[in-house]
């Protein structure tokens, strides 16, 4: 369903939104440790070119 962007939303819709949201940014967090965790589990690859950081 497509709605205008500026327009009022109906409190059925607000709150529908709300609880959507809610459930979002938590699966986002398990995204963002997961990829955090990747990326700490890795070899680090640019060692070769900045030799005097070890």
């Amino acid at each position: 369903m497509a709605v205008k962007r500026h327009c009022k939303l109906y409190p059925e819709f607000k709150i529908y939104n709300q609880a959507i949201n809610k459930r979002r940014i938590g699966i986002e967090h398990v995204f963002d440790r997961l990829k955090t965790f990747k990326i700490l589990a890795e070899r680090y690859r640019n060692r070769g070119k900045r030799p005097s950081l070890i």
